[in-house]
């Protein structure tokens, strides 16, 4: 077994929660019968310092020795932080432990799935797509690595199988370790994504974290710094609880063209400006054009009602 531990200093580190797991791992497959995990990568934040760790098996028969080792290390977190971890790597580690009557149950963890965060809450960033390189190319991520997952299996198998060449070791520590060492950054897309669903309305403010519509209704939930309250103008709704809100309006559907409909909302008494180059008359105001869900504008008519109420 190769373990590795050193110390790594971090910087905007202030958002990401005292005693969590930053977690990755590198399998020889897809499949959690045939695969196995040679490699369990790990940052943890402990006392406000971060201690990066990796374990990785040399010989075919050490899985279940870095399983057990895993277990009793993971036992001392609350958090887990991942790409796209309650997908993939909780449920490969969850089946490869069954194996070996290991028992390690993620539920009993608080869990950050940067990847299910970023993809569920992006109504206003224009990401191509969400692959992990896509968004790392966002913050400003460049990797020395030039190597996927996939890629590294084949080596892995050549080093298990007797090519112990440090150099061959290295490469296959360094993919995980930008993959670990880089998931902090990335956490920072989810400030990143607060701010931007985030409108502030005098010394109020309100987080926008689900957006739903459908041929006659718009509906907006999300948290905001105020207890309770109801107010309604305009067909439009918007009620508090316990700090979280809903708001909700009537829309309409029609024919924009003989090709493509629509949905909107008329503009009542709201300086309502499309930001979208989206022709149409003035009195409405297009939320949804043929399948593209037009996300600024639902954001626009929200924060033009609440400065409206508000004001």
């Amino acid at each position: 077994m190769k373990i590795v531990e050193k110390i790594i200093n971090l910087e905007k580190s202030n958002s990401i929660p005292e005693n969590s797991l930053f977690l990755d791992i590198e399998t020889t497959g897809f499949s959690r019968e045939r695969g196995r995990i040679y490699l369990i990568g790990t940052l943890s934040k402990e006392n406000n310092q971060f201690i990066f760790r990796q374990f990785m098996t040399q010989e075919s028969w050490e899985e279940k020795e870095l399983l057990k080792l895993f277990k009793e290390y993971l036992e001392k977190y609350e958090t887990l932080i991942t790409f796209n971890g309650e997908s993939f790597d909780f449920n490969f580690i969850e089946k490869r432990a069954q194996r070996y009557h290991i028992d390690i149950d993620f539920s009993n963890f608080k869990s950050i799935d940067i990847f299910k965060k970023v993809k569920t809450k992006s109504f206003f960033m224009e990401f191509d797509n969400y692959k992990l390189k896509t968004l790392e190319k966002f913050i400003g991520i460049y990797r020395e690595d030039i190597f996927s997952g996939g890629d590294l299996i084949s080596l892995y198998y050549e080093y298990e199988n007797g090519n112990k060449d440090p150099r061959l070791e290295q490469t296959l520590l360094l993919h995980n370790e930008e993959d670990i060492l880089n998931l902090p950054r990335l956490f920072q897309l989810l400030d990143i994504l607060k701010e931007k669903n985030t409108i502030y309305v005098n010394e109020n403010h309100f987080e926008i974290s689900k957006i739903n519509i459908t041929k006659r209704k718009l509906e907006i939930q999300g948290y905001t710094n105020i207890a309770m309250g109801y107010l309604e103008k305009d067909l439009k709704k918007l009620s508090i609880e316990n700090k979280e809100f809903v708001f909700s309006t009537l829309i309409y559907e029609d024919n924009y063209n003989e090709d493509l409909k629509c949905l909107y909302t008329e503009k009542d008494d709201y300086n309502l400006v499309c930001k979208y180059n989206i022709e149409s008359p003035n009195e409405i105001f297009i939320l949804k054009f043929d399948k593209q869900i037009l996300y600024f504008n639902i954001k626009t008519l929200f924060e033009g009602f609440l400065n409206n109420v508000f004001n």
